[in-house]
This record gives C-alpha cells, sequence and structure tokens, in this order.
C-alpha cells in the first residue's frame, strides 16, 4: 500500500512525497484465536473496552503513515493483544481526538470511554462517543469525525 501511494503521489519529487500521506489502521482477527493483531501507521491509537475498564491499544510508537515508507525502511511492529468476549474497540480519527471544548481542551476518549461504557453493541459505542464529542466540542466540527467500533460477540467459540 505504501509503495502504491508513493507511485500515485503527482510529480513524485521528493518535497511532493513528504506531503502526500494517509494514515491507516490495519487489523487482523484471526479466526481461531481470541486475539487481535494491530499495525499503525501514523493514526491515533484504537482504544479498548472491556466492561469499564478502558485502554489504549498498542504499546509501540506508531510506524509512518502510507506513503512515507521512503523515510524509513525499517518494518512496524504488529501489536497482538486479546480481544476477549464482550470487548469492543473502538477507533477514531484525529476530528475526534483533537475536537476541543470551550476552554480549548482536547478531547481524551480513555478519559471519557469508562463514564460511557459498558457498551451492548459496536453501534451504541460508536453513538455514544459521537454524542459525547459533539457535547464536549459544543459547535461545528473542525474536522471529519468518524467512528467505527468492532464488538467481539459473547456467544460462539
Amino acid at each position: 500500500m505504501d509503495t502504491a501511494l508513493e507511485r500515485e503521489a503527482p510529480g513524485r519529487e521528493a518535497d511532493v512525497l513528504e506531503t502526500v500521506f494517509a494514515t491507516a489502521l490495519l487489523l487482523e482477527f484471526p479466526a481461531d484465536t481470541h486475539a487481535m493483531r494491530l499495525l499503525n501507521l501514523g493514526h491515533p491509537p484504537p482504544y479498548l473496552v472491556r466492561g469499564t475498564d478502558t485502554g489504549t491499544v498498542g504499546d509501540t510508537e506508531p510506524g509512518l503513515p502510507l506513503g512515507l515508507g521512503h523515510l524509513y525502511r525499517g518494518r512496524p511492529a504488529v501489536t497482538e493483544v486479546a480481544f476477549e468476549r464482550g470487548s469492543v474497540l473502538i477507533m477514531v480519527t484525529d476530528g475526534v481526538t483533537e475536537a476541543r471544548n470551550r476552554t480549548g481542551d482536547f478531547y481524551d476518549p480513555q478519559r471519557h470511554l469508562p463514564r460511557l461504557a459498558p457498551f451492548p453493541a459496536a453501534h451504541t459505542a460508536a453513538g455514544a462517543v459521537l454524542a459525547d464529542v459533539k457535547r464536549w466540542a459544543d459547535g461545528p466540527p473542525a474536522d471529519d469525525r468518524a467512528i467505527l467500533a468492532v464488538r467481539r460477540d459473547t456467544s460462539g467459540p
């Protein structure tokens, strides 16, 4: 993906290449485990909610965004964590984490999620976070806000 984005960059001069990039979270949910694998490429970290316990996923610095791989040829770290039944993974764009209230404070999902949880369904989690960010910012968004939530079903293996 990194190479494809670099290939599609207009001009492909060094100064242009450093302005054409995209952050990404790549997730894998292996069918035979209760784990998930995450590769973070310059994106805000996702949040894992277990009941009312909340934490960020990924104990390493994110890799460079897609399109900037030419600046560093190492491999970004893949993080593997438990994704237990009933857990909810919440991913947000920087339009959420950079939403400010009237006093200029940024919205911090990790601080607010325990108050909003637990979540009986993924759409409940996404809706609760979006409503909370809107209340926090109390005005039109300065940036796009996207929220994706995934919940591991409580039934089955």
